[in-house]
């Protein structure tokens, strides 16, 4: 068995393999679906890799038993996305899958690929100015080049998304068929107020901190970015160290020759969160200006 982590487009890649196994699954979302149906997440596993016949499983010790049979006989590729803690399907269980079975995890925590004991990881890197354009004018004008007109407009949104799938394909989509006047003015609310639903997706991996991690990710956004490691481990204090790598096992920072660094994106979530937190409670103003 080979577990990856996050792919760039896990999906691009299912669709490309799937073919060459016996069976497969792509299942989306398990860090939100893990909380709901297990059975229905179960039953799609198993109408993948078993190519469309439907079982019906009563409860989740039967699917378990189910689904154990089923990969330990079959080549299978199974992609389980956006998993942020250990599953009950794969934990201690890689002597389910037949050998040369392929199973792909995409998570934002780099800790739970080491739990599932990954054979190989592969970290996503922000795409070059190139891809970055091609990518977004794809997406936003069906071209694989902008528009004369649009040319230094849409240098400037890729300046601004930083390299980020994510923020490419969000503001491609909010832009579509608008006007260079439009865009203008998109991208001046842009340089004052994150896009919401770029700073929400950002946030998930904020929000699963605790309140410990969450405050040396404020302080490090708001003075330490650029920093050694070592001098802010002692200028935070003793729960700083562990801290630190939390967020850097959560692809929130960087740590490059022991320099701090974080996403200009992820940065401005921070000032976004702070700016929220200042506005609800003004007692906090006095930190938040310093």
């Amino acid at each position: 068995m080979h577990t990856h982590s996050k792919n760039i487009n896990a999906k691009a890649i299912y669709n490309e393999i799937s073919y060459q196994y016996d069976g497969s699954s792509f299942l989306k979302n398990i860090r939100e679906r893990s909380k709901g149906d297990i059975l229905q997440l179960q039953q799609e596993l198993l109408h993948g890799i078993l190519k469309g016949k439907i079982f019906k499983v009563n409860n989740i010790d039967e699917g378990i038993s189910m689904i154990k049979r089923c990969l330990s006989s079959n080549r299978v590729l199974v992609i389980f996305d956006n998993v942020d803690e250990l599953n009950i399907w794969l934990k201690r269980k890689k002597d389910w899958f037949e050998a040369k079975s392929t199973i792909i995890i995409t998570s934002r925590d780099k800790q739970v690929l080491a739990q599932y004991g990954v054979d190989i990881s592969y970290e996503v890197s922000k795409l070059n100015k190139k891809e970055a354009i091609e990518v977004f004018s794809l997406w936003a004008s069906q071209h694989n080049l902008p528009k004369e007109v649009y040319k230094n407009l849409s240098y400037n949104i890729i300046d601004y998304a930083s390299g980020l799938p994510l923020a490419l394909k969000v503001l491609s989509g909010s832009l579509f068929g608008k006007t260079t006047s439009e865009w203008e003015s998109a991208l001046c609310k842009l340089k004052t107020i994150p896009h919401m639903e770029i700073h929400n997706v950002l946030r998930i991996s904020f929000d699963g901190l605790d309140d410990v991690d969450k405050g040396i990710f404020l302080d490090v956004a708001c003075f330490f970015k650029g920093n050694d490691k070592n001098y802010v481990s002692r200028i935070l204090g003793p729960y700083a160290e562990y801290g630190i790598t939390t967020l850097h096992d959560r692809c929130l920072l960087t740590i490059s020759k022991n320099m701090l660094d974080m996403h200009d994106l992820i940065q401005q979530m921070d000032w976004e969160i702070i700016r929220q937190e200042c506005l609800e409670n003004p007692i906090k103003l006095w930190h938040c200006i310093c």
